[in-house]
């Protein structure tokens, strides 16, 4: 059993049945205990289906056309589906979504191209992943604690009607959160334009 011959048996299970140790074992043609001995376990196979579905530079939106906020905001946009796409990649993002660099390098060059400074490149590349990683990690839970009636919205209404003496009671009221700031692409769009804006502001940034 090479390497390759187990990254073609989990890219052909995942692509036409949930993935399993079991379906991994049938495609590759070995008994189910020998395939626990050689990977260790469905973590691994999970890892393995991640690396195989991470989106590639040549599925990337293409810059042309674009300012470099517009870019990074349409690469987000792109990553954040992908990640719902396979939430396997939100688990293991920092060694399944660039395990060889390449697209830390085409994001640093088209970044050059545009006027950052090297470094500047690197790091803004760098945050925005880390940012879109994160918010669909928490949508992801979100989707799980709303599946149990146990949604932000519904937590926020109840900590309004606490202790409305407190001080936190006041500060959560000046807010003033309606449902629609709770709904997870605006809320996404107002986190990008956070995190585009604080690129921006970086020495080695283009005005």
């Amino acid at each position: 059993m090479t390497p390759d011959k187990l990254t073609d048996a989990v890219r052909r299970v995942s692509a036409n049945e949930g993935l399993s140790m079991a379906a991994v074992a049938d495609e590759l043609g070995v008994d189910v205990t020998t395939l626990y001995r050689h990977v260790g376990g469905l973590d691994a196979l999970r890892q393995i289906g991640a690396e195989v579905t991470a989106p590639t530079v040549g599925e990337w939106p293409s810059s042309d056309g674009l300012s470099w906020r517009e870019w990074l905001e349409a690469l987000a946009h792109y990553y954040r589906g992908a990640l719902h796409r396979n939430p396997d990649l939100v688990e293991f993002a920092h060694t399944a979504i660039d395990p060889d660099f390449e697209r830390f390098a085409h994001a640093t060059r088209t970044l050059t191209d545009f006027g950052f400074e090297a470094r500047a490149a690197g790091f803004a590349h760098g945050f925005l992943i880390n940012t879109v990683v994160g918010y669909v990690a928490g949508e992801l839970r979100e989707a799980e604690l709303i599946a149990r009636g146990e949604s932000s919205l519904s937590r926020y209404v109840r900590a309004l009607e606490g202790d409305r003496d407190s001080d936190r009671i006041t500060t959560l009221r000046q807010l003033d959160l309606t449902p629609s700031d709770f709904d997870p692409d605006s809320a996404f769009e107002r986190f990008l334009r956070y995190a585009i804006d604080g690129i921006g502001a970086q020495p080695g940034v283009p005005a």
